[in-house]
């Protein structure tokens, strides 16, 4: 009896630890904000863990080199199409 509970909260430590290392900091667009304050783990890192803690899909991305001399660049993520873009600046937004 003691080894069956020994097992099932080692499986379910297990199961824990899987979905609390999953969560993605950014879920749904309105989240940005958080990727801002949390810049920080960013900066100095791989572009790879960026864009494992955003969740919604990113449906374009433009680039833009301020200086080359100095290196600095500037990437811009969208959650909307061309279509979808185009309608928001038909309607005043941004």
């Amino acid at each position: 009896m003691r080894s069956i509970v020994k097992y099932y909260f080692l499986l379910l430590l297990i199961i824990a630890t899987y979905y609390s290392s999953a969560q993605q900091l950014m879920k749904t667009v309105y989240d940005v904000q958080k990727l801002k304050t949390n810049e920080d783990c960013f900066i100095g890192n791989p572009l790879k863990n960026l864009l494992n803690e955003i969740g919604p899909e990113i449906k374009m991305v433009f680039v833009d080199t301020f200086d080359q001399r100095v290196g600095h660049s500037l990437l811009i993520f969208k959650f909307v199409n061309r279509q979808e873009q185009g309608n928001y600046n038909l309607a005043g937004k941004r």
